[in-house]
């Protein structure tokens, strides 16, 4: 309920401040002519010239806002509806009967989820693709064993996750690891 009040928020501003650039441009004309005056035509057609450049003004700024439109729209679409889960490429020795290591993008930001198993010092666990990598290396604790040790997860910029702890054949959960792409 509060993340569809702040997105009715960001709609009815994202609304205002479109509407404050659609005032037509104001026309106003080079010459004023009076009844039983003959009209010179180079003034006649200065005054169709400032015409034709406040329509085409005002052409340009509806394509733009048409154009701003749209891409809000996107976006708030891409706030409403999240992302399917995709796998991790390669599997993180998925643990066998828990959830396989996935990641989605909402937004600008990316979660992971699942457990990854093998978690030997160092082990690939997965690389994300472009578009889903962090601007800068980002480390995660992350729960081997209630009885055991923690795992440290790292998720570098060029996308590779990597396990830093240094327990073998624990599963550890991905699940709640969190981190925005944008610097």
């Amino acid at each position: 309920m509060k993340n569809l009040c702040i997105k009715k928020s960001l709609m009815l501003v994202i609304l205002i401040l479109t509407a404050t650039q659609l005032q037509a441009s104001e026309l106003t004309t080079p010459n004023k002519f009076v009844s039983g005056k003959a009209a010179v035509a180079a003034e006649v057609n200065d005054n169709f010239t400032a015409v034709e450049s406040a329509v085409n003004d005002n052409n340009s700024r509806i394509s733009n806002n048409t154009r701003d439109i749209g891409d809000h729209e996107m976006r708030i679409k891409s706030m409403e509806t999240p992302a399917a889960w995709i796998e991790l490429n390669p599997p993180a020795g998925n643990a066998v009967g828990f959830q396989r290591a996935q990641y989605r993008k909402q937004g600008d930001m990316v979660c992971l989820r699942g457990m990854a198993y093998h978690m030997v010092a160092g082990t690939l666990l997965g690389e994300l693709p472009v578009g889903y990598r962090p601007p800068n290396l980002v480390a995660f604790v992350s729960m081997h064993h209630p009885t055991k040790d923690n795992a440290m997860i790292y998720i570098s910029p060029d996308g590779i996750i990597t396990n830093a702890s240094s327990r073998i054949d624990i599963p550890a959960t991905l699940s709640g690891i969190c981190f925005s792409v944008t610097p």
